[in-house]
């Protein structure tokens, strides 16, 4: 029991419908496409306004340190003639702090670069005057001052360099010592932009920036989303309809692109799902046809557009004692046969306003333009008249005929009567508005009567047209 159980629950799990995926809103995924490459975009612009303002604000920090050492020689210059200075390492460093606050610099130092020692001196926290502590003269800084005399002697006052990994830029003026007649060197050091200063001097353009982009890509995503979601909504809630039975549904789209050119099939689309419905309602389920419906609908709709054609009233002769004597599995055979040489009698003219309708039994329309209604008329009977020998015994085609009982007259005396029945025939009453005016359908199935009648007479298959 247990085990029976478990298989009715594996397969009831198993018909269970799998869960409807959650269908996320079209303007979310428009403003999530639309704002994703937006702020790569901006990102990328910061980064570019961010690097720009790095360079400007490095040349501008370049010129004013430059300016700066331009103020440190123009005061420094007026003590390479002051021996008392320059042998009073108290005095000499006391000028250049005072030289050093006025130009803004965040270090300046005198020195032998020789010896690699400072010609000032440094106050401790105890207030002891002890020696300068040297600048660690790397061979990047020599190399430096190397330069600055060869600027010196091409009658440059002094020579800038840029460290970028120190984020500082460093003047060298080369002066000759008038104590020792040496050539020394003043270092000045100066501070260059950060990344975070640029930042902070850009912070209210990228603001603006983000912004602009945000409200941009929300208005962007507004607009395609009413030019795009609003007409999808409504061919989404026309199509609920149709699934509902509201077939024929029509939807108003003027978007002028590829969304219109949808409503506009799907409005063919609903239009021709409406017609094959009222098709499939009035055919005949044995052969398919179009009904008495659809029959009536062709010939009042050509009437009324005053278009000339001829109505042929098809019917099957013989059919009932064909249908006794063999069965009527085998009579539907018959009528689906008479269907199906109908259909190909009108296949070699497809642009025709040619029709086939069926109205039940054995009775056939056939509706075809003028100008080759006789041929198509007379291919039927032919074919008509070749696909028939299919049905009978061999013995009853030789004959010409086949004897099978007489119902008619055994309902009415109760004795069984043998009576001889011809083979099957096909006849058609044709019925024209070529030289006649026809006001109805109703009209036009009067006047196929007495046509019928006279084609019946003749024992094989024909066509009679009254014009």
């Amino acid at each position: 029991m247990t085990q029976v159980t478990n298989s009715t629950e594996g397969f009831l799990s198993f018909m269970k419908k799998p869960k409807p995926r959650r269908i996320q809103p079209l303007f979310f995924r428009i403003f999530r496409n639309i704002s994703v490459p937006m702020f790569i975009l901006l990102a990328v612009f910061s980064f570019l306004v961010i690097q720009r303002e790095i360079k400007i604000q490095r040349l501008h920090s370049t010129n004013e340190a430059k300016y700066s050492m331009s103020l440190f020689e123009r005061d420094f210059t007026p003590l390479l003639s002051d021996l008392k200075i320059f042998n009073d390492a108290e005095a000499l460093t006391l000028q250049v702090a005072m030289i050093e606050k006025n130009t803004g610099a965040d270090q300046m130092d005198v020195m032998n670069p020789i010896s690699a020692r400072s010609l000032l001196l440094n106050r401790t926290e105890r207030g002891q005057v002890v020696p300068k502590k040297a600048w660690a003269v790397s061979p990047k800084h020599m190399d430096n001052i190397q330069k600055s005399f060869a600027a010196k002697r091409q009658g440059h006052s002094f020579y800038t360099s840029i460290d970028p990994q120190e984020n500082k830029l460093f003047t060298y003026l080369p002066f000759k010592n008038p104590v020792d007649k040496q050539m020394n060197v003043a270092i000045g050091q100066f501070p260059l932009t950060s990344i975070k200063n640029a930042i902070h001097e850009t912070t209210n353009v990228l603001i603006f920036m983000s912004i602009f982009v945000l409200l941009s890509t929300f208005i962007i995503s507004f607009h395609l989303s009413f030019r795009i979601v609003h007409p999808l909504q409504a061919i989404n809630k026309a199509c609920r309809e149709m699934l509902e039975g509201n077939l024929g549904k029509q939807v108003k789209v003027r978007t002028g692109d590829e969304i219109e050119l949808l409503a506009n099939n799907f409005n063919r689309m609903s239009q021709a799902l409406l017609v094959m419905t009222h098709h499939a309602e009035d055919s005949n389920p044995l052969t398919q046809l179009p009904g008495n419906r659809e029959i009536r609908n062709e010939v009042t709709t050509r009437l009324q557009e005053e278009r000339k054609f001829i109505f042929f009233h098809c019917d099957i002769d013989h059919f009932k004692a064909f249908n006794d004597q063999y069965g009527l599995a085998r009579g539907d055979d018959g009528i689906r046969m008479t269907a199906q040489v109908l259909r190909d009698s009108i296949v070699d003219y497809p642009d025709e306003q040619n029709f086939v309708g069926h109205q039940g039994g054995d009775d056939f329309i056939l509706i075809l333009e003028p100008a080759h209604a006789e041929i198509i008329a007379k291919k039927v009977c032919e074919k008509f008249d070749a696909s028939i020998k299919d049905f009978y015994t061999k013995e009853d085609l030789e004959r010409g005929y086949f004897i099978a009982a007489d119902t008619r007259t055994a309902s009415l005396s109760g004795e069984v009567e043998m009576k001889r029945h011809s083979l099957m025939s096909l006849s058609l009453a044709g019925v024209s508005n070529i030289k006649r005016h026809i006001e109805s359908y109703q009209e036009v199935l009067e006047r196929a009567v007495p046509i019928k009648k006279q084609a019946k007479k003749i024992p094989y298959s024909v066509f009679l047209i009254d014009e």
